[in-house]
């Protein structure tokens, strides 16, 4: 006699294949990056092994809300967390609120915002594309360069998240949720704004007479760091708290080429230091990355869709805006480019794996980096 399926077990089958890629990409990841803090002596199991650098200003605005003091250095009221953006602390705070420790938090936010991530991922686009090409695509962006900050207790899977939600708003014409997400990202993540000019050049580029109708979801994005502004202004008593904050770590404009280049350098010095070798080998790789979408579109061109359109464009401010601004910390800036793996559906299945093995070794050697304290 045949064997019956019960109604419950029914969804749960067809659940598992959409449920289980994701889940072991994330697992794979994790456990890459776990061996490259064992590797410098770091317990991946306890929580602030995931906590480096501005992580502490992260878990700082979680405890004890903004600051804003004058540095002892030059007495000028530009030290504090206040350059910070406040979505991740907020949900590290009401996890406190139920008794859950501050780091462990905070580990679990970006634990589950990398599996939310890739979970949308799969779901809504590469579970439709040919096995040869979601698969590959969905570990490219589980071992994405700098993907350790999406697992460390950084906002940036936070921010990727949203990020996700606002392109397929756009890509499937959904404008509310588009326009939800966009001013979420960047009340989340520093660099949350472009989402306001990308949705309008992709807009103007894609949709030609039509763009206007994006108009909200770039309006909207302004709301996340109006907010911040607000709320510095009620707490701290000054509205450009951000501003002061940020101020002396030199931003500025500067020519990305020279950026570029000054990166690099560390590729052909002798001896080879690792500490900057490494780096400019992840911004080597990136740059390898986008030259090749960027190529492989230009060919495509006259049959590109509105939602690659879209990841053009993103591409573009992303990669760009941080070598303009002259960012030391280019490895955590190019994390936020994940999302560009949706542009891997016209790369050969043979250059899809040579990125995969590529991004995992990067992504083996920058964690080793990062849990050895030695970038930020």
């Amino acid at each position: 006699m045949a064997e019956t399926v019960s109604a419950p077990d029914r969804p749960a089958r067809r659940l598992l294949p959409l449920a289980a890629p994701p889940l072991v990409a994330f697992v794979l990841a994790r456990l890459l990056l776990s061996w490259s803090a064992v590797g410098v002596d770091v317990d991946p199991w306890r929580a602030k092994a995931w906590c480096r650098g501005d992580c502490g200003l992260y878990l700082d605005i979680a405890m004890r809300g903004y600051t804003l003091r004058p540095c002892p250095e030059t007495g000028e009221l530009a030290c504090g967390n206040a350059g910070w953006m406040p979505a991740q602390p907020l949900v590290v705070r009401a996890l406190r609120s139920a008794g859950v420790r501050t780091r462990l938090a905070a580990a679990l936010v970006s634990a589950l915002a990398t599996v939310a991530t890739l979970s949308v991922l799969w779901i809504l686009h590469l579970a439709v594309w040919p096995r040869r090409l979601g698969l590959p695509t969905l570990v490219l962006a589980a071992f994405f360069p700098g993907v350790v900050y999406h697992h460390a207790s950084f906002p940036i899977s936070l921010f990727a998240l949203w990020c996700l939600a606002w392109y397929s708003g756009l890509a499937r014409d959904r404008i509310a949720r588009a326009a939800v997400a966009a001013p979420l990202a960047a009340f989340t993540y520093t660099t949350g704004f472009l989402l306001a000019p990308v949705t309008l050049v992709a807009g103007m580029v894609a949709l030609r007479r039509e763009w206007t109708r994006w108009l909200a979801v770039a309006a909207a994005t302004v709301l996340g760091p109006l907010a911040v502004v607000i709320w510095h202004q009620r707490v701290l008593g000054v509205w450009d708290a951000f501003w002061r904050a940020q101020a002396k770590y030199g931003h500025g404009l500067h020519n990305p080429l020279a950026t570029l280049a000054d990166r690099l350098q560390a590729l052909g010095a002798d001896p080879l230091d690792p500490h900057a070798a490494i780096p400019a080998a992840q911004t080597l790789l990136v740059l390898i990355w986008v030259v090749t979408l960027a190529v492989v579109s230009l060919r495509n061109r006259k049959t590109l869709e509105t939602s690659e359109v879209i990841l053009l464009v993103f591409l573009a401010a992303y990669w760009l805006v941080p070598l303009i601004a002259g960012r030391a910390a280019l490895h955590r800036a190019e994390s936020t480019l994940l999302l560009t793996v949706l542009l891997g559906r016209r790369l050969p299945v043979g250059a899809l794996l040579a990125f995969v093995a590529a991004f995992v070794v990067a992504t083996w050697a920058l964690g080793r980096l990062f849990f050895a304290s030695v970038l930020v």
